[in-house]
């Protein structure tokens, strides 16, 4: 939650000999739709600085496999008619 400030000319970039562009559609949301394992939601103080260089040596993030977070919500949180629903919706409901 805090300001991220740059600067540049926003451009597109090139992919496996694929053209990107730099802005997307609604309809490229959809398109990027696909599983996913997991979530970080948090890091080491010592990876605050990873937002302006990367250093292997010490920043870490803080994940949690997705099996993970439906196992609590099932049995830990109780929140079963949501996993039910997170796991609908991702097939299509």
């Amino acid at each position: 939650f805090t300001l991220r400030l740059s600067f540049g000319v926003v451009k597109g970039y090139e992919e496996d000999g694929k053209q990107i562009p730099a802005m997307t559609t609604l309809g490229g949301l959809y398109e990027r739709a696909g599983e996913y394992v997991g979530i970080i939601f948090d890091g080491n103080l010592q990876s605050l600085p990873a937002d302006y260089a990367f250093s292997e040596k010490q920043g870490r993030a803080t994940s949690v496999h997705s099996a993970a977070m439906f196992e609590a919500l099932n049995k830990v949180y109780g929140a079963k008619e949501l996993s039910a629903e997170l796991v609908a919706g991702k097939k299509g409901k």
